[in-house]
């Protein structure tokens, strides 16, 4: 079965790859860092930014909160 995007024309293999593919044309952000709360379209997304970003048992608790707060810091000028 092969289908295609709607918005894009992107063509798939099945079903389950064009429900995946449509959060590109999505603002929902459902995978969420339980560190600092960003949103992610999808969960490999949320995993690279974990991995990159918060890895865990780096420093101490007081690190990784400063580490955060300069994430955070760092998306908000990306995003202005």
């Amino acid at each position: 079965m092969i289908i295609s995007s709607q918005v894009c024309h992107k063509v798939l293999s099945n079903p389950y790859k064009l429900k995946y593919h449509m959060r590109v044309h999505s603002d929902r952000r459902e995978f969420k860092c339980s560190v600092c709360g960003t949103g992610f379209k999808g969960r490999g997304n949320l995993s690279r930014h974990m991995i990159n970003f918060h890895p865990a048992g780096k420093g101490t608790e007081e690190d990784s909160k400063k580490d955060s707060e300069e994430h955070l810091q760092k998306m908000d000028q990306e995003t202005e």
